[in-house]
């Protein structure tokens, strides 16, 4: 404990937080955010970065000194200003703070001990692989499943006193070398998109053979996802399918299966006749119990009984990986994502627009933004209650999900506000789908617990020109056109003129 505070790591992320937190201080009174925003929303990514890399206990003692810094900016600012202390926001900001800190910490936590587990295990096979090769001899493994083995993954069916030939001789010290390579290959990509050509280079390598894929199980849909990337998929024409052939047996019995034991096994002879085209193997890649999905290996240069216990080795580690992958997407959609909607967040559209408007000015390609508000949004929640704002909230995400094309870039700002990016598309085609989204939306039968709500929104739009100096005029002038837009009567498409930033601040108040 004692070390892991003296540790450079420590002092960074602290170092970091001290030199963040006045910052919030300063800039609160001029963003008029509630007390202690300003230092939540600066402190939160460096708070959650220090979740993810440093050790739970150092990760939790961050979080409470971000929390301190959030009701640190409400006494500080209150002192000044001389206004009676506001700690509400800050107290729900902290409490925000340590609980989602320490719930990442955790996950991570448990994710390293069970790689670490996982490398164990692994050692302990190869051991026992070293041990049975000595004897010159491998035992039958038939009938229950031992202590070393309590998911039945490992069913290998070896004739009593078969003795290993020459062909299967393995080189142990380099076998465990490549597992421990493969290992750290695996747990150091942290996306499936660079995970899945690791895990498929490697198990052609490891495993001697010209065809691998995989293919990923929807327990909910009960389908087979077809996961290869493009680059990486192979010549071989089989497809598994989930009700016949092999696929079916490994889903339904979380076994390694190959065509020998087709071959061999009386009992699977059938599943050759459904499938005479069936691949060497196919090894289900399952966590904890959780089927995650199969891999399929074909064309093995060797079929030997080796083969298969390293397929089992690598089936666990791959297993594990893309248990890891999909953990870390969960985390990071959490923090890009509006958890009511389901569209990335304002920090997200932040970085996303900055991008855009650094790409067009290099390009000189059109940009547009739509800006939106729910008009009388707060009528939904004095009347019918939050819920029925939450409900419109939602359903007025889809329905902006529903019209904007594929390529744009949706999000919502902030309370009512949406706001959309269309790269590639000037202001007079982001008016037609303004205006499109606007009737539908009045159109719409908005129904809650049985009764019926008539919604209307505004809308500003606006268009990048070289002439503004970054990505905040951009939004500058689609808020104020959507500010028109509410002067002017509501439930309406007003398009923004202006070029360059100009002396008018930003409305106090469209409520």
């Amino acid at each position: 404990m004692r070390n892991s505070f003296l540790s450079v790591q420590f002092w960074a992320f602290a170092m970091l937080l001290i030199g963040l937190s006045p910052i919030g201080t300063l800039f609160a009174p001029t963003l008029g955010w509630s007390d202690g925003a300003a230092t939540f929303a600066i402190l939160a990514v460096p708070t959650v970065v220090a979740a993810l890399y440093s050790a739970p206990k150092i990760a939790v003692t961050i979080a409470v000194f971000a929390a301190m810094g959030c009701i640190g900016e409400v006494v500080f600012s209150d002192h000044v200003t001389g206004a009676q202390p506001q700690f509400s926001f800050a107290f729900v900001a902290s409490a925000l703070l340590i609980g989602f800190n320490a719930a990442v910490s955790t996950i991570v936590d448990q994710m390293r001990k069970e790689q670490q587990s996982l490398q164990d295990q692994n050692a302990d096979y190869v051991r026992e692989l070293y041990r049975r090769n000595k004897k010159n001899g491998v035992e039958a493994e038939q009938g229950t499943l031992s202590q070393n083995d309590p998911q039945g993954l490992l069913v290998v069916q070896e004739k009593t006193a078969q003795t290993i030939t020459s062909d299967e001789t393995v080189d142990y010290a380099m076998l465990l070398l490549t597992l421990q390579d493969i290992g750290r290959r695996i747990s150091s990509n942290l996306s499936l998109e660079s995970l899945l050509p690791t895990i498929l280079s490697s198990a052609k390598g490891s495993l001697k053979c010209d065809v691998c894929q995989i293919y990923f199980w929807d327990e909910n849909e009960k389908v087979l996802r077809n996961a290869n990337p493009v680059k990486s998929q192979d010549r071989s024409s089989y497809v598994p399918r989930k009700n016949a052939g092999m696929a079916q047996w490994v889903i339904q019995n979380r076994q390694i299966l190959t065509r020998r034991d087709l071959e061999e096994d009386i009992n699977l002879n059938s599943l050759l006749e459904e499938e005479p085209h069936s691949p060497d193997a196919i090894a289900p890649l399952a966590v904890g119990g959780e089927l995650l999905g199969i891999i399929i290996v074909d064309e093995v240069a060797q079929d030997t009984t080796t083969f298969v216990r390293l397929l089992y080795i690598l089936a666990n580690i791959y297993a594990l990986g893309i248990k890891n992958a999909q953990l870390f997407q969960r985390i990071e959609d959490m923090a890009r994502k509006d958890g009511l909607t389901g569209l990335i967040n304002h920090a997200s559209f932040q970085e996303e627009i900055q991008r855009l408007t650094t790409e067009n000015t290099a390009e000189s390609e059109s940009l547009s933004v739509i800006m939106s508000d729910i008009d009388h949004f707060k009528k939904f929640n004095d009347t019918y209650g939050h819920q029925a704002g939450d409900y419109v909230l939602r359903e007025v995400s889809r329905l902006w999900t529903a019209v904007m094309p594929d390529y744009a870039i949706v999000a919502r700002y902030g309370g009512e506000e949406f706001i959309c990016a269309l790269p590639g598309d000037d202001k007079n085609r982001a008016k037609e789908l303004a205006e499109e989204l606007r009737k539908l939306t009045e159109q719409f039968p908005f129904s809650f617990e049985g009764q019926q709500l008539s919604v209307t929104s505004s809308f500003g739009v606006s268009e990048w020109n070289q002439k503004m100096p970054h990505s905040d005029e951009l939004i500058r002038t689609a808020d104020e056109a959507l500010y028109a837009a509410k002067e002017a009567g509501r439930n309406q498409v007003v398009c923004s003129h202006a070029a360059v930033k100009s002396d008018a601040g930003y409305p106090e108040s469209r409520a």
